[in-house]
């Protein structure tokens, strides 16, 4: 007669030192917690239970604690989609891999680009946003209105990151007419326009913040944000100060971030820390393999925003459904590669980010 498999806590928990979060449920637990030392320990130990105690089982019902033949690599619950309709943006910004490798102009077929939305939409997932980008302007795009609308009428939450330049009055009016996205983010470094110029490699200042006094009183989205990316200390925090008081009582708030240097693909801004640690979860807006979806325009599904060369592919979605892609092989091995459970290659993407969980 077999013996029952040990218990033990997930692997897929991510551990800091404040709390305790799972991906697979989104619970969370803080220090403050009665559970929290006994699960720090159970998985720093790595111990293995033959049985569980009164506490213990209270872990398992939670799904902290889990069988250790209990394989959850084909497991995900997503919250945030990023699906790229074309491949183009019309800056060379000093933060994005777009400034060293342009790549060639593509955009995604409509059918194909509505079929993605709709199978994600029937997912029944609890998904918080679609955000309309991964290295790309989404605004050039002449169906980018019909997109938004496309992705409200799936039901689903449509995100915006942009640089501002292609917000045209008639764009955002288009916006408000419909009730809005649920989100707008604006990337912004300067007020100063040569060295507008300087950092993206266009001359769009003046016109990004015509646009942006058009936007900032009305319902273009329900969080509206400018976001103030430098590296320089002092210069950064010039012109965050600046943007702030250009924005104050509109509907912008505004927001200071420092650029990462996507994976070692650039060499500026946070860089991964802890390299000789074994990867061990990421924790990058939530977990990437198990709470998001990267489609890029090529309509190859990536295991991360950071993926740029597009070099860790988890399927094709003009040959797969969505559904497919997220139960397949592939994004489950990467699950199990990002979270310590199967060794990865050398050249293994999640080694180099910052966001990689280590220990």
């Amino acid at each position: 007669m077999r013996c029952p498999a040990p218990w033990l806590a997930s692997p897929y928990l991510h551990l800091f030192d404040h709390a305790i979060l799972n991906p697979h449920t989104g619970r969370g637990m803080g220090v403050e917690h009665d559970w929290y030392s006994e699960l720090r320990r159970l998985i720093l130990d790595e111990v293995k239970l033959p049985t569980l105690s009164k506490l213990h089982t209270a872990l398992a019902a939670d799904d902290w604690l889990i069988a250790e033949d209990t394989d959850l690599s084909h497991h995900y619950r997503l919250r945030w989609i990023s699906l790229e309709a074309h491949s183009v943006c019309n800056q060379r910004c000093f933060f994005c891999p777009v400034s060293v490798a342009p790549r060639d102009p593509y955009f995604m077929p409509t059918v194909l680009f509505e079929r993605i939305v709709d199978e994600v939409a029937a997912l029944d997932q609890p998904i918080e946003a679609v955000t309309m980008i991964q290295y790309n302007e989404p605004t050039i795009d002449r169906r980018f209105v019909d997109q938004v609308r496309y992705i409200k009428d799936a039901g689903l939450p449509p995100a915006v990151l942009s640089n501002g330049s292609n917000l045209v009055p008639d764009t955002i009016d288009a916006l408000v007419a419909m009730g809005g996205l649920h989100y707008f983010s604006v990337n912004l470094s300067t007020l100063d326009r040569e060295q507008y110029a300087k950092d993206r490699g266009k001359d769009h200042l003046e016109r990004v913040l015509a646009n942006l006094d058009y936007a900032k009183d009305t319902a273009m989205a329900e969080e509206m944000v400018v976001v103030v990316l430098g590296t320089d200390p002092e210069e950064h925090a010039r012109q965050f100060e600046a943007i702030g008081r250009r924005f104050a009582g509109s509907r912008f708030k505004v927001q200071d971030f420092e650029p990462n240097d996507r994976a070692g693909y650039l060499d500026i801004g946070l860089a991964a820390e802890g390299r000789e640690l074994r990867v061990r979860g990421c924790d990058y807006m939530g977990s990437r393999p198990i709470e998001h979806l990267h489609v890029a325009a090529s309509a190859k599904a990536v295991i991360c925003c950071q993926d740029y060369e597009e070099g860790w592919v988890l399927g094709d979605l003009e040959k797969q459904s969505v559904r497919e892609v997220l139960d397949g092989e592939a994004y489950a091995q990467a699950r199990r590669m990002v979270y310590g459970l199967e060794a990865p290659p050398k050249d293994f993407i999640c080694a180099n980010c910052r966001y990689a969980l280590r220990r």
